[in-house]
């Protein structure tokens, strides 16, 4: 906080979930783009934010933008991480090697990049979500507004947690 204190920091006394924190942020903003990047990823190139911004800008039929570079067990990247949805519910997640962008049906909003007017056009995060499913819940109203959801390595950042070994929520 004294280090930013242009910024609003938002301290709520219980953990009320993802969905939920990211509206309370939604409600505050100000800009034409949202960037939801959560604190466990890592740009490790400066000009991610920028590449994002700058697709989106170029792409009015894209709605958001953004991705988490996956790799292989020596440390190679192997491509971002997308997920396609089945006719039945179900998703299956596809790691998508493509130079350039990728459509696909949702990826997770651990850096997600999106035009705040469609988000809010479309009402945001539901908050029933409280965590997971959330992410596929806001790229998929996304989508049924007719804007295509894109991933692309020039966009990935790193992850360093998973839902395997986040600590249960008190």
């Amino acid at each position: 906080k004294s280090k930013f204190p242009q910024a609003e920091l938002i301290l709520n006394k219980t953990n009320i979930g993802a969905a939920e924190a990211r509206s309370q942020g939604i409600r505050l903003s100000k800009g034409a783009y949202l960037w939801f990047l959560d604190n466990d990823s890592l740009c490790e190139d400066n000009g991610v934010l920028q590449r994002m911004f700058d697709y989106l800008e170029g792409h009015p039929d894209a709605g958001c933008a953004g991705g988490e570079l996956r790799y292989d067990k020596q440390g190679d990247c192997i491509g971002v991480k997308g997920f396609d949805i089945r006719p039945n519910g179900d998703a299956v997640m596809k790691i998508h090697t493509c130079e350039g962008v990728c459509e696909c049906d949702y990826f997770d909003t651990l850096n997600l990049l999106a035009r705040r007017d469609i988000v809010y056009s479309i009402g945001g995060f539901d908050s029933y979500y409280v965590y997971l499913a959330e992410d596929k819940d806001l790229c998929f109203k996304i989508k049924k507004a007719g804007y295509k959801i894109v991933v692309g390595r020039d966009f990935g950042v790193r992850h360093f947690r998973s839902d395997e070994t986040r600590p249960p929520s008190n």
